[in-house]
C-alpha cells in the first residue's frame, strides 16, 4: 500500500514550519511517504526583473521557505502556475537552480517547453511515483517555448491552454454582428488579414463571428469568436496541441511509474467560481484515460468539488494551503502600478488598501481560509481509499495570517460538508468518520 497526501496552493512568504515543533499538520505530513503542493511563490529573495504584468501581486519569498517546505515533509512540487515569470527569466531560472540544489522533485518549469513538460519522478520504498505539472492561467509570455537548430529555448511554463467561445442566440448574434460593422471591426480585420498578420480562415459568416482588432492589439483590443447557435453560453475546451502534447508525457510517465499524477492550475470557472470550466473536467478525463491515476487542481483559492472517474480521483481545486498573500514583504513597482497605489506606501498598506483591511477579496471571503487535504491510498495503481483532512488558515492576526493548521469537531464538519455538497453534484459521497470524510468508492 502507497499513500499520497495532497494539498493546494503554498503561497508561503515566510518559513514558520520548522520553527514550530511538531505540530499535529506536519505529523500527517511526515507520515506519508510522498506529499504534494504546489509552490506558487518564487523564493529567490526577490531576484530578477519583476514581470510588466502579474495576475495579481508580484509573489517571491525568502530562498529559505523552500527547505521550510522541505522540512514540513514535501517533496512533490508543482510550479506551473501564473507567478513562476512575476520576476521574469532572471527569476526562474534562479527558482530551477533553487530547486536543483536543494534537491526538490518538481514539474512543470524549464528553460524549453519540452523541459517544462517533462515529469519528475520520486521513488521511495519501491514506489515510483511521476509528477506531471500544467497551467490553463497563464499569460503568452508565461508559456515555455522550444528552440530550434537557429535560437535558444524560452524559460517559462508547460501551458494546458483551451479554446474560449460566445454563444449567443439568434437575436444578440444579429446585434453582434451590427456593432462589428457599426466599429468598423471587419474592415480592421480585412486589413490585418490582408497585410498577413490575421489567418484568412477567421472568415466571419451567418453562424460565426470573428472580433479580431488587431490594430489595437498592444492594448489588448477586442479578440472573441462569436457563435450563432440558439443559447447564450459560454464554452470552453481543450487547447488539442497542447492536450497531444501532455498525454504523450502522461503515457510516458505511466510506462516509467507506478503512479502518475498530473497537476493543474486552473482558475477559470463557469459563472460561479466553485464550478470548473468545462474545459478542466475535460482535460482531467482525458489525462486518465491517457494513465493519469491521480488529477489536482488548483488555482482559484477555494475549495471546488471531486470526482471519482473510472475509479481516479479528479480534485478540481484543493484552494489554499497557505495563504500568506499579505505577509509578502516586498513588492516591486510594477505592484503598485497595478493596483493604481502611491509607491511610497509599504506592504501592509498595500495589502490593506487593496483588502478594506480585510473586508472584500479573498480576505473577506470564509472559502479562501478552508480546504481539505486529500490522503489518497494505492493497492499498485488502484485507488481504495481517500481520506479528507479538514484545514483552516489562520485568519485572525496580520504576523500569522494564511498559516494552515488541522480542525475537528463542528469546524471540520463545516468544511468536509461544503466539499461534500460541490462532490456531490459530480456524483461523488462523502461521509464522516470522526473527524475525517471519507470519499466512497
Amino acid at each position: 500500500m502507497t499513500k499520497i497526501l495532497f494539498t493546494g496552493d503554498s503561497i508561503i512568504a515566510r518559513p514558520f514550519f520548522n520553527h514550530q515543533g511538531e505540530t499535529e499538520l506536519k505529523t500527517l505530513i511526515k507520515s506519508v511517504p510522498f506529499a504534494f503542493t504546489n509552490l506558487e511563490v518564487l523564493p529567490i529573495d526577490f531576484k530578477g526583473h519583476h514581470a510588466a504584468r502579474s495576475d495579481g501581486a508580484h509573489f517571491s519569498a525568502p530562498r529559505s521557505v523552500l527547505p521550510d517546505l522541505q522540512s514540513a515533509g514535501f517533496n512533490l512540487f508543482s510550479c506551473a502556475n501564473n507567478h513562476m515569470l512575476d520576476y521574469g527569466e532572471t527569476g526562474l531560472k534562479t527558482l530551477i537552480d533553487h530547486l536543483k540544489e536543494n534537491d526538490v522533485s518538481y514539474s512543470g518549469v524549464g528553460r524549453t517547453l519540452g523541459e517544462a513538460s517533462a515529469p519528475t519522478y520520486l521513488d521511495i520504498n519501491d514506489t515510483v511515483v511521476s509528477l506531471i505539472s500544467c497551467a490553463s492561467t497563464v499569460f503568452a509570455e508565461t508559456v515555455a517555448g522550444e528552440r530550434n537548430d537557429f535560437t535558444e529555448g524560452r524559460y517559462g511554463v508547460n501551458p494546458m491552454r483551451y479554446g474560449l467561445e460566445y454563444h449567443l442566440d439568434e437575436e444578440n448574434f444579429s446585434h453582434m454582428s451590427q456593432l462589428f460593422v457599426s466599429l468598423g471591426l471587419d474592415q480592421m480585420m480585412r486589413q490585418s488579414q490582408d497585410l498577413g498578420f490575421v489567418s484568412r480562415k477567421l472568415e466571419s459568416n451567418a453562424e460565426v463571428l470573428y472580433f479580431h482588432d488587431f490594430n489595437h492589439r498592444v492594448q489588448n483590443g477586442i479578440t472573441a469568436k462569436f457563435v450563432n447557435s440558439g443559447v447564450n453560453e459560454i464554452k470552453t475546451f481543450i487547447n488539442q496541441t497542447d492536450a497531444t502534447r501532455q498525454i504523450k508525457w502522461i503515457e510516458e510517465a505511466k510506462r516509467r511509474s507506478d503512479i502518475c499524477i498530473v497537476s493543474l492550475h486552473a482558475h477559470e470557472s463557469k459563472y460561479e467560481r466553485q464550478y470548473p470550466a468545462d474545459f478542466i473536467g475535460e482535460f482531467a478525463r482525458v489525462a486518465i484515460d491517457h494513465g493519469a491515476d491521480v488529477v489536482v487542481c488548483h488555482g482559484p483559492h477555494l475549495l471546488r468539488g471531486i470526482e471519482i472517474y473510472e475509479g481516479k480521483p479528479i480534485f478540481y481545486s484543493l484552494g489554499n494551503f497557505i495563504g500568506m498573500n499579505d505577509l509578502v514583504e516586498k513588492l516591486p513597482a510594477g505592484s503598485y502600478d497595478r493596483f493604481g497605489l502611491s509607491s511610497d506606501l509599504l506592504p501592509s498598506e498595500v495589502f490593506d488598501m487593496r483588502s478594506e483591511g480585510g473586508k472584500k477579496g479573498f480576505p473577506g471571503l470564509d472559502d479562501f481560509w478552508i480546504t481539505v487535504i486529500p490522503v489518497v491510498k494505492f493497492d499498485g495503481d488502484d485507488v481504495v481509499e481517500i481520506e479528507l483532512h479538514a484545514v483552516r488558515m489562520n485568519n485572525e492576526s496580520v504576523q500569522h495570517r494564511g498559516k494552515p493548521y488541522l480542525v475537528y469537531g463542528d469546524e471540520a464538519q463545516y468544511v468536509i460538508e461544503h466539499v461534500a455538497g460541490l462532490s456531490d453534484e459530480l456524483g461523488t459521497e462523502i461521509v464522516m468518520r470522526g473527524d475525517v470524510g471519507i470519499v466512497l468508492l
